[in-house]
């Protein structure tokens, strides 16, 4: 029961697209998993008006991606809001080797879909400026023949 194997863990889903949202309350009123989710524009992140609860943290999966490079208020509203620790779990065009045939190509598949490119280095100027530190950025070299969808970046508010 996944209550009992996460006491005192409240968790928060947010989605920009309805049906998803509906899907995650429904998940957790179904299996009374302590779930709640709400509608939540990362292009406009700066507007909103959702406030994390003292030592959330966050996790990305392939959503910072879709922002098309437009990262920075994503990251300014995380800063904001201060949680304990961000976890992305992300494409990141940065830790590909263009040398690399299979790099070069996926490079190259990235920019034409418009995912977004940036995410380490605005983290990485952020750090220089002393607004977070970065825990890990790790290549973890797995995804599909075109892309590697899966790269943990992992940071905390300073």
């Amino acid at each position: 029961h996944a209550s009992q194997s996460l006491p005192n863990v409240k968790l928060v889903g947010t989605d920009f697209v309805p049906s998803a949202v509906e899907l995650m309350n429904r998940v957790g009123s179904d299996f009374s998993i302590p779930l709640t989710a709400s509608v939540f524009d990362m292009m406009n992140a700066g507007s909103e008006s959702l406030e994390m609860d003292l030592n959330s943290g966050v996790l990305t999966f392939g959503s910072l991606e879709q922002l098309g490079g437009n990262l920075k208020p994503m990251i300014d509203y995380l800063l904001k809001q201060r949680p304990k620790i961000c976890v992305s779990v992300e494409p990141a065009i940065e830790l590909y080797n263009p040398e690399v045939l299979e790099d070069y190509l996926a490079i190259w598949f990235q920019a034409k879909r418009g995912y977004s490119a940036g995410l380490i280095a605005l983290l990485q100027d952020y750090e220089r400026e002393g607004l977070l530190s970065i825990k890990k950025i790790q290549r973890l070299n797995f995804g599909s023949l075109m892309m590697e969808g899966y790269n943990l970046i992992v940071w905390e508010p300073a």
